[in-house]
């Protein structure tokens, strides 16, 4: 399994979205209907951020993603609770030149149930 170079990368943002369980109602004669779950686990999303990263953590971050492109799924671990997560990308990872000679890059994955 692939891991998140979280560990070696300076982390200047993470943003975590709590799972969306959703929602199927039911209608009844009126005026009642009924509203339940429609899965008892939901996906957590995550968001997360590196600014002012060197070509080396640059170059660590593309062997993530080719690395990653063969498994399929990465383990991450949470930055507040230390647990770790196999989580799948939601789209590649965006890198791109700051104008202090550095590189940011954002990332966005989900949980995989």
């Amino acid at each position: 399994m692939v891991n998140y170079p979280v560990s070696t990368l300076p982390l200047s943002g993470f943003r975590e979205t709590p799972a969306d369980y959703g929602d199927s109602e039911q209608e009844f004669q009126v005026p009642y209907s009924q509203s339940a779950p429609t899965r008892t686990k939901g996906a957590r999303k995550f968001s997360i951020s590196h600014e002012l990263l060197t070509e080396s953590e640059v170059a660590s971050l593309r062997s993530f993603w080719a690395s990653y492109a063969a498994a399929g799924s990465f383990q991450f671990v949470h930055p507040r609770t230390g647990s770790t997560i196999t989580c799948v990308a939601k789209g590649a990872p965006s890198i791109v030149r700051s104008e202090v000679a550095a590189w940011n890059a954002s990332f966005s994955f989900e949980e995989q149930l």
